[in-house]
């Protein structure tokens, strides 16, 4: 989903949307390995 969204111009709140659904993948990622 994150590559489909990497080709769309981005808005005002797309970079935030896309910092914190990195940060929560990041630490559900650490969380289950």
């Amino acid at each position: 989903m994150a590559r489909q969204d990497a080709g769309k111009p981005l808005s005002v709140e797309e970079p935030l949307h896309l910092v914190v659904t990195s940060c929560h993948s990041h630490k559900v990622e650490t969380a289950t390995s």
